[in-house]
């Protein structure tokens, strides 16, 4: 089973001091904003992330914690299997997920997703975000995307093979530091 992202979900109605709170005080970075969900993410590990919700846009309640994994059908069909109460039905939603919402055994309410393809998703949010950071799964489709109309580079010619600088035995382009020894020639 793969799972690409853990993510708490934070229910608050004060979403300018949770926004404050998340990237002013801890410098995570906003890398989505749907207007009734905001999440956050960490720059230093974009897999780091915490979304603040107001209320879900189509699920009955908003779950406690979302995880993000590589085949949802997979995960569904294995909580149905084993009678665990679905709270949210398996939905393709509007904005390029699909997902289900699931009640585990101590109560916690999960939300199981997956991305859709990016042919497949909705047009951007209502309320623009900043660019998204280049590790997030809809910067990672984007970048594809981008990737896949940009014109290619004209190539180089190849770099000529420079001889050692006098002094320079290993080629490192440093005489005064033998690579493989750390220490400055007498």
């Amino acid at each position: 089973m793969s799972i690409r992202r853990v993510v708490p979900n934070i229910q608050t109605e004060r979403s300018d001091e949770s926004r404050e709170f998340w990237s002013g005080l801890l410098g995570f970075r906003l890398g989505m904003d749907q207007g009734w969900i905001q999440t956050f993410v960490s720059p230093s590990n974009p897999t780091a992330q915490v979304s603040i919700i107001r209320a879900d846009q189509s699920a009955p309640v908003v779950a406690a914690i979302s995880v993000e994994v590589g085949d949802v059908d997979r995960i569904h069909a294995e909580a149905e299997r084993r009678g665990l109460e679905i709270v949210h039905p398996l939905t393709d939603e509007p904005w390029g997920v699909r997902r289900f919402f699931v009640r585990a055994p101590d109560g916690t309410v999960v939300n199981i997703a997956a991305h859709r393809p990016a042919a497949a998703s909705a047009p951007p949010a209502a309320t623009p975000a900043p660019p998204p950071v280049a590790e997030t799964p809809e910067a990672e489709a984007e970048a594809t995307e981008a990737e896949a109309t940009a014109p290619e580079p004209p190539a180089e010619p190849p770099a000529a093979e420079a001889a050692p600088a006098e002094g320079d035995g290993d080629g490192d382009g440093d005489p005064d530091t033998d690579t493989d020894t750390g220490e400055k020639p007498e």
